[in-house]
């Protein structure tokens, strides 16, 4: 017993023995340890890889998604582009110069709506044909992923197999746009009639610049020459405010005339004096201020009233010979004195005037033969006509000037009595229109695409690695057992999409949009117009209102709109008010994000959609089987209880064998044609391709996938329980 002690005892130190069996355990504990690890991790990889899987097959929903975007910023861009057109078709109506673009637009507008209408269908057909191949698409780019991770220390061989929630996604119906058309039969109704009141507004404006054109000259465009600011700057002294000088009719208006005159006429009042000593300058002097007088009562009731549509003005009209002054109240006032009974004088200090008896007219003094003529101041009712007509039948009196302003005034006013109503007429037209539009657009709202693909809730995948392989291959030791086998492996996983606030999505639709906008051609008319309008509003999509106004004036200033009577202009700047507040926000174009998520969450969200055909009935009843299954194997760990086996069992498997049920040719889908203008434009087509894992022999993966989880299970279900 002594000598055995000594074996493992020593009181020197330790025994060599000893050491080398705590050496052996130290070992077999590391390797043992190292194993466990190396079994975990081969185990948890298998998570990892159902992860990234489902992850995969999601983000084929998020894709589907920027296909649905695009479809529908042409759809809108079509809508908003048929509906600009017909707006700038009722522009083009106002003036003569712009009248045959109003055809064209018109016809560009009716076209840009069927185009519409045609792009709205045939995208819609084509993204329900997608929508169909998107669990086939999911189903193969999990199993790709799967695949991808193959091989490692164990030889691991995934197979994974994806089922979307819901399984089906609801039929995409933009539906048309008819309101639209009836519109366009307004327009087009009336087009003859507006272009004709348009027409004649247009005759009846230029008569009216005409005779504003005269006005202006001879009140002071003729500066420095003779005119009433030359006449009233050199002969009444008048300056500054008082005197005011325009370089331009543009700014120029009939008021200005007026006020002129009726600061003249007491200037000259003020400053008027005998040009000498003579009865005759006297005399003059005299009648010049009666003239003078007369004038200030008569610009005390003138006036001009100027809307821009309407003009109504009052010019008293000064008299310009003898027969004119008699129909003044400068023949009948009361103001001549008169001497000895009978005879009249031009003034009181006349030598011939002894004393005033009293005060006559000039009326009387016709009208009675008892009058007899002043022998000094030779008083008659010529001698006052004579007053007005030298200032006014020669071009240095003020009141030549003034005569061709009253003239012109009075064509004026004539001219915008004409237009006013024509003008009445258009706008009026104009108005009901835009405000028609207006509401158009607000309706075209609820003809857009909305999609609600297959997999919008989430997608569940379940992923097996079939490789059985020694638990100590790449690690082989003594101080490991090499008996020992890793089994298949199993893992559920599941994802869903979320948005993510960032510029990728809107970087991604802007690139495709302007590849579209790359293959306009250049033309320029009126179908370059709509053209350009078409593709500024493409950017709608994105940008919302700002990008719609840019859109408008940009094609706007392509018009030559502006024209003699305005309505042009006026149509092109009411257009712009009824579009301002339109409201258009951008769409939502944060970037679609695969996430992970609880399957229970996927699952619950399909087991409340109501099912549209036997995939919705087969995807809901593996949701509501799912559930089931998965609370029960939380608790329990029968056989018979297995959650895979839910996954691969059933109808379920048979509608995820059903998923691939679409066939392409060559992987390339037109998704539709986009042809603004029919036959007057271009021919833009919309193609997706493929992705490689999607075409050829690869169409029949999603089959094999099952069959393969199929044999596996149906191998392994002796009694083993899926961990």
């Amino acid at each position: 017993m002594v000598a055995i002690n000594n074996i493992f005892k020593n009181e020197d130190g330790f025994t060599t023995l000893s050491v080398v069996v705590s050496l052996l355990l130290t070992l077999s504990l590391i390797f043992s340890t190292a194993q466990v690890y190396r079994i975990s991790s081969a185990s948890a990889d298998i998570q990892n890889v159902s992860d990234s899987a489902v992850q995969a097959a999601e983000n084929q929903v998020a894709e589907f998604m920027i296909l649905v975007r695009v479809s529908d910023s042409v759809i809108l861009s079509l809508s908003l582009g048929g509906i600009v057109c017909a707006a700038l078709g009722v522009v083009a109506m106002c003036t003569p110069v712009t009248a045959a673009a109003s055809d064209a637009l018109l016809e560009a507008s009716t076209k840009m709506f069927n185009a519409r209408d045609s792009f709205a269908d045939k995208s819609a057909k084509s993204l329900n044909q997608m929508q169909k191949a998107i669990p086939f698409l999911a189903s193969v780019k999990a199993f790709q992923v799967s695949q991808a991770n193959n091989g490692g220390t164990f030889d691991a061989n995934y197979i994974s197999i994806a089922m979307l929630m819901p399984g089906e996604g609801i039929t995409i119906e933009p539906g048309n746009i008819n309101e639209a058309k009836g519109v366009l039969e307004e327009i087009n109704a009336n087009s003859d009639d507006i272009k004709k009141a348009a027409a004649e507004a247009e005759e009846a404006a230029k008569k009216a610049n005409e005779a504003k054109v005269r006005a202006f000259m001879a009140d002071c465009g003729n500066n420095p020459n003779y005119c009433m600011y030359e006449r009233a700057k050199n002969k009444a002294y008048m300056t500054g405010p008082e005197n005011p000088l325009y370089n331009s009719p543009d700014t120029w208006s009939f008021s200005v005339p007026l006020k002129r005159c009726q600061a003249y006429y007491p200037k000259r009042i003020q400053i008027e004096a005998p040009d000498g000593p003579s009865v005759d300058a006297k005399a003059n002097s005299a009648l010049r201020r009666v003239f003078y007088q007369y004038a200030v009562e008569q610009f005390s009731h003138a006036y001009v009233i100027d809307t821009g549509d309407t003009f109504q003005a009052n010019f008293p009209h000064l008299p310009k010979n003898t027969d004119e002054m008699k129909q003044t109240s400068m023949y009948t006032n009361v103001r001549f004195p008169i001497s000895g009974g009978n005879c009249m004088h031009a003034y009181a200090d006349c030598p011939g005037c002894s004393g005033i008896s009293g005060y006559g007219t000039l009326a009387q003094m016709d009208g009675m033969g008892r009058f007899v003529q002043c022998p000094y101041c030779k008083f008659s009712a010529s001698s006052l006509g004579s007053v007005a007509a030298a200032s006014t039948s020669i071009s240095n009196g003020y009141e030549y000037h003034y005569k061709i302003v009253e003239e012109a005034s009075k064509d004026y006013q004539k001219a915008k009595e004409e237009a006013e109503p024509l003008n009445r007429k258009v706008k009026n037209f104009a108005d009901g229109i835009f405000d028609k539009i207006k509401k158009l657009i607000s309706q075209i709202a609820n003809k857009r695409i909305y999609a609600k693909p297959p997999g919008s809730y989430g997608a569940i995948c379940m992923t097996v690695n079939t490789n059985s392989a020694p638990a100590s291959k790449g690690f082989e030791s003594s101080f490991v057992s090499s008996e020992t086998t890793l089994g298949v492996r199993a893992a559920i996983s599941a994802a869903t999409v979320i948005e993510e606030e960032s510029d990728e999505g809107k970087t991604v639709l802007n690139s495709i949009l302007d590849g579209l906008t790359d293959e306009l051609p250049t033309i320029s008319g009126a179908v370059g117009i709509a053209l350009n309008s078409w593709s500024k509003i493409l950017e709608v999509y994105s940008n919302g209102q700002e990008a719609f106004m840019d859109g408008l004036e940009s094609s706007l200033n392509q018009l030559p709109v502006i024209s003699a009577s305005g309505l042009g202009t006026w149509a092109s700047k009411r257009l712009s008010e009824f579009m301002q507040d339109l409201g258009l926000e951008p769409a939502n174009l944060n970037a679609l994000k695969p996430v992970l998520i609880n399957s229970t969450y996927v699952a619950k969200a399909e087991e409340n959609e109501e099912p549209a055909s036997t995939v919705g009935i087969a995807s809901k009843t593996f949701a509501s089987k799912f559930l089931v299954v998965k609370d029960t194997a939380i608790s329990f760990t029968q056989a018979n209880n297995s959650l895979l086996s839910a996954v691969s069992s059933g109808p379920e498997l048979a509608a995820v064998l059903g998923l691939h049920d679409v066939i392409y040719s060559g992987g390339v889908i037109e998704l539709a044609t986009i042809e603004p203008l029919g036959n007057l434009g271009p021919s833009i087509p919309i193609t997706i391709k493929l992705p490689e894992f999607a075409t050829g022999t690869m169409q029949n993966i999603v089959s094999w996938i099952a069959g393969a989880l199929q044999s596996i299970l149906g191998n392994l279900w002796g009694g083993k329980i899926w961990r």
